[in-house]
């Protein structure tokens, strides 16, 4: 479920991706912010039209005590902190590439707003990998190896990104694919490592 969930997110956040790129093409760049502004307000009304009330799972609990319990978690599961710590570091590898990634596909390339926004379309390949991924991979190891796994892939990826990418776009475009390939992989392995911590809050520990 949490692969599936994964695949979800990415294939989201490659067809945003897109579709500004397309739209910045075309109209002034800040006519995306309007758009981004105009769908959250959009999901905000149908989330309250047609989203069914579920029952509270902790009832008499307060909106302080909730957030209490997140500062607790941290030192009460040390595997939570670790696998937290592990999420904000790859994360800040996959946010570092592709926030640069645009001024360096300008700048070294020549790419148009359009062709930056569909070289986003990489980034669908890992999901569909993801199948494989989990049958051969996470179905069968412990999170801590599937993190070194994860890890070891970005790694070559994020080498192959920094000393090819400079002068050949097959360069950035294993990056991206690896790099996508690993993030995706250790996102689901934190996700399972940390399955059983407070079952009970479970929003809390998310």
């Amino acid at each position: 479920m949490t692969s599936v969930v994964m695949s979800g997110l990415v294939f989201g956040i490659a067809c945003a991706r897109v579709i500004s790129g397309i739209v910045s093409q075309y109209v002034a760049w800040r006519t995306v912010y309007w758009i981004s502004f105009g769908l959250q307000m959009g999901t905000v009304l149908f989330l309250i039209l047609f989203m069914p009330d579920y029952p509270v799972s902790r009832a008499g609990t307060s909106y302080l005590n909730c957030l209490w319990t997140m500062v607790q978690l941290p030192f009460l599961h040390p595997v939570l902190t670790q696998q937290s710590f592990i999420a904000f570091l790859i994360m800040a590898t996959f946010t570092c590439f592709w926030t640069t990634l645009t001024f360096q596909l300008t700048e070294a390339f020549g790419f148009s707003a359009l062709k930056i926004g569909l070289f986003s379309l990489i980034a669908l390949a890992p999901v569909f990998l993801n199948p494989l991924v989990a049958r051969l991979v996470i179905a069968r190891l412990h999170p801590t190896g599937i993190l070194i796994i994860a890890h070891v892939v970005s790694l070559i990826g994020v080498c192959i990104g920094t000393f090819v990418g400079n002068f050949s776009i097959g360069g950035l475009i294993v990056r991206a694919f690896l790099g996508d390939l690993g993030m995706n992989t250790a996102v689901v392995a934190n996700r399972m490592a940390i399955a059983n911590v407070h079952p009970e809050a479970q929003n809390a520990v998310n």
